[in-house]
């Protein structure tokens, strides 16, 4: 049976938050934005786009990266290791024995829950062209969800970055964005994220973030006095702006 994720069991002030959306809509770009009050930041970083966060204007002393192994490239598909997972637990060790970490980045998870999956593909010994059960399929996303149980309980904030998938309802057959997850993960991880956060280019070429639930993507937020849609800055979600009442939380996850 899956672990389960309860938002209660979050620190008192933890920040979790989820920010997706499409290739070039600016995700790891915007990290550049966090506040004083978020940094010195550990940022886990998969899928190779530190160096572009890096031309931007950051204290980049106060940024500790930890560069995981560099997944394979087959034509247009990427592919990644199954040692992803065991190097992204040894760098959250490293991260945790730095007490002056504020918050955590994992850049991007869709491709660490890829190597997540090549692992469990690794260990029953079967190629990428034959299927996956489901037993295979619930240890898979057992470790994912471990994950970010050892995530939170580092006390830091917490900032996951994911790649964007339309998902359909099985019941109205709705498609919606949203990260871009396997099966019930999908549904799971937003779920329980304080601020879910859609990164999108508006029609007036501006990078945006949708912060509430629109016809097509999901989306929620604490900050109930801004807009739907809103440039893209993590200033809103740090010191004057912090939310302070773990009711409020829970209020907005049951809905």
């Amino acid at each position: 049976m899956p672990v389960k994720m309860e938002i209660e069991n979050l620190h008192f002030g933890q920040k979790f938050i989820i920010l997706y959306g499409d290739t070039g809509t600016r995700k790891t770009t915007s990290l550049a934005t966090l506040p004083e009050e978020a940094l010195p930041v550990g940022l886990i970083d998969v899928d190779g786009k530190a160096a572009v966060l890096m031309e931007e204007d950051i204290k980049r002393d106060l940024w500790h990266v930890y560069q995981l192994a560099e997944y394979k490239l087959e034509g247009r598909l990427q592919k990644a290791k199954p040692c992803l997972l065991t190097e992204a637990l040894e760098a959250l060790d490293q991260i945790n024995n730095n007490k002056e970490i504020k918050t955590i980045v994992i850049d991007s998870v869709t491709i660490l829950y890829d190597g997540i999956i090549q692992l469990s593909r690794f260990e029953s010994g079967k190629s990428d062209d034959e299927g996956f059960n489901p037993s295979e399929y619930g240890v898979a996303m057992n470790r994912a969800i471990k994950f970010i149980h050892k995530l939170r309980a580092t006390k830091r904030n917490i900032i996951l970055i994911c790649h964007e998938k339309l998902h359909t309802n099985e019941t109205t057959k709705i498609e919606k964005g949203s990260p871009a997850l396997t099966g019930q993960l999908a549904s799971i991880f937003p779920r329980h994220a304080i601020e879910l956060l859609h990164a999108f280019v508006s029609r007036d070429k501006k990078y945006k973030w949708h912060l509430r639930n629109s016809g097509i993507f999901v989306a929620s937020t604490t900050r109930r006095d801004l807009p739907d849609e809103t440039d893209q800055n993590f200033a809103y979600f740090w010191g004057a702006n912090l939310v302070e009442n773990k009711s409020e939380i829970s209020e907005k996850t049951s809905k």
